[in-house]
C-alpha cells in the first residue's frame, strides 16, 4: 500500500476506533463452554445427500453451506466433485485452451498447473502477465492475464504495465475465439475492495454483456467466475480497505449480475472461511488443490461420471 493510499486510509479512523483492533478487543482467546455437547455425523450418513447431487455444470444453485471439509479434503454439496490427480488434469485438458483471466488467486491456479507438469510456462510478465504455458504434445494452452485497474499491491507498477490497447478484459472477451474445446476463466475481487461498489458493478455489467456476446458466437465455450476467498487482516487498515465483509458483498454482487447466465460460478468462500489453515489472500496449497478439484469437474464432468469418488 502506498504512502498516499496509507494517509487516506488513516483520516478515515478514528483514534479510538484504531484501538478496537488491538487486543484486548481484536484476536483474543475465547473461552468455550466445554459442557456442550457436539454431534458429528458420519459421511456416509450423508452419502444419500451427496450421491444425489448433480453434476457440476453452469446454474448450479447455491447452496448455504456451499460444502465442508472432512480429512483434508473438500466435500461440495452443490455439486459432484472428485478428487484429480496431475495425471487427471492432464487427461482433462488434453486438447483444450484455457483462457484465465483476472487476479492473482487465479494466477496461482496456472502456477499449480506448471508446478505439476501439466504445461510449461511460456515468456512473460510472471506477476501480471500476459504470458502462455502450454504443452504442446497433449495440445494444451492456458494463459494469463491480469484484469487491469484497479490494483492494490505493496509495489508500484509502471503505468505501461497496465497495458490499456484492449480496455481490459471486456474487449477480449468479446474479440475471443471460442468453441467446446475453450474455457474461460475468471476472477475479479481483491483489487476491488477498496473501490466504491458501483465500480464493481459497472465491470460485472460490462463483462455480462461481453460473455452474452461470446456465447452468441460460440454457445459451447465453457465460461467459469471464480469467488471471492477470504484473506488475512494484519492491520487495521487492510481492514477498513479489505475486509471479508467488503469481498462478501463484491460475491453477493457478482451473483447477482452474472447469475442468469449460462456460467458456472465457482464458490471458494465457505471452502476459505472454513479451512484450518491461517487465513491469507494466497490460500494454502492443499485448499488451492481442492479448488482446482472443482474447476476440473465443471470443466470434465465426464471424468467425475467415469471416475466418481
Amino acid at each position: 500500500m502506498c504512502t498516499s493510499a496509507m494517509d487516506t486510509v488513516d483520516k478515515l479512523v478514528t483514534p479510538g476506533e484504531k484501538k478496537l483492533f488491538k487486543r484486548p478487543f481484536l484476536k483474543s482467546t475465547l473461552v468455550l463452554d466445554m459442557n456442550k455437547t457436539i454431534v458429528v455425523s458420519d459421511v456416509e450418513e450423508n452419502s444419500t445427500v451427496v450421491g444425489s447431487l448433480p453434476f457440476c455444470h453452469p446454474g448450479v444453485p447455491h447452496r448455504q453451506p456451499e460444502g465442508f471439509w472432512l480429512h483434508g479434503t473438500w466435500h461440495s454439496l452443490s455439486c459432484k466433485v472428485r478428487q484429480f490427480s496431475p495425471q487427471d488434469v492432464t487427461k482433462c485438458l488434453t486438447n483444450r485452451t484455457v483462457h484465465v483471466r483476472g487476479d492473482s488467486t487465479s494466477r496461482q491456479w496456472v502456477e499449480r498447473l506448471v508446478k505439476w507438469n501439466v504445461v510449461q510456462k511460456g515468456p512473460g510478465n510472471g506477476l501480471i502477465g500476459p504470458y502462455n504455458s502450454s504443452n504442446p504434445s497433449r495440445g494444451i494452452v492456458v494463459t494469463f492475464n491480469f484484469h487491469t485497474l484497479p490494483i492494490q499491491t505493496s509495489s508500484w507498477f509502471p503505468f505501461e504495465f497496465h497495458n490499456f490497447r484492449d480496455a481490459g478484459i471486456s474487449t477480449e472477451v468479446r474479440s475471443m475465439a471460442g468453441g467446446p474445446n475453450v474455457a474461460l476463466v475468471l476472477s475479479l475481487c481483491s483489487h476491488f475492495t477498496a473501490e466504491p461498489k458501483h465500480v464493481y458493478s459497472a465491470r460485472m455489467h460490462e463483462l455480462k454483456s461481453a460473455i452474452q456476446q461470446l456465447h452468441r458466437k460460440y454457445p459451447e465455450t465453457k465460461v467459469i467466475v471464480k469467488t471471492c476467498n477470504t484473506r488475512s487482516h494484519r492491520h487495521y487498515r487492510e481492514v477498513v480497505q479489505m475486509s471479508d465483509w467488503l469481498a462478501d458483498q463484491l460475491n453477493q454482487e457478482m451473483r447477482s449480475i452474472l447469475g442468469d447466465l449460462n456460467v458456472a460460478i465457482l464458490d471458494v468462500w465457505d471452502m476459505t472461511v472454513s479451512q484450518w489453515y491461517p487465513h491469507s489472500l494466497y490460500p494454502h496449497q492443499r485448499v488451492q488443490d481442492n479448488e482446482l478439484n472443482i474447476l476440473m469437474s465443471y470443466m470434465c464432468p465426464e471424468m467425475v461420471k467415469n471416475g466418481e469418488q
